[in-house]
C-alpha cells in the first residue's frame, strides 16, 4: 500500500516562494508532485529532498552533510 505525505514549502532566503509538495512512496517507487508560486517565470527551479532509511521524520532527525549522499555511493 502506498504511503503519501503532504509537505508545506516555505520561503528560504527571503525568496517569497511558497508551495505544497506531495510525496508518495509505493514500494520502492517515490513520486513527488510540487505546486509552487513566486518562482521566476521561464527559469529552472531545481530542488532536492532528504530521506531517512530509519523512517525518522526530518524534524526528529535533521539532515546533516553525512546524510547527503546518493544511493549509488557517489
Amino acid at each position: 500500500m502506498a504511503e503519501t505525505e503532504i509537505i508545506l514549502l516555505t520561503p528560504a532566503n527571503n525568496s517569497g516562494v511558497l508551495g505544497l509538495a506531495r510525496a508518495t512512496l509505493d514500494g520502492t517507487t517515490l513520486t513527488l508532485d510540487v505546486a509552487a508560486s513566486g518562482l521566476t517565470p521561464g527559469e529552472s527551479h531545481p530542488l532536492h529532498i532528504h530521506g531517512f532509511t530509519d523512517g525518522a521524520a526530518g524534524t526528529e532527525h535533521p539532515a546533516t552533510v553525512a546524510d547527503d549522499a546518493n544511493t549509488d555511493g557517489r
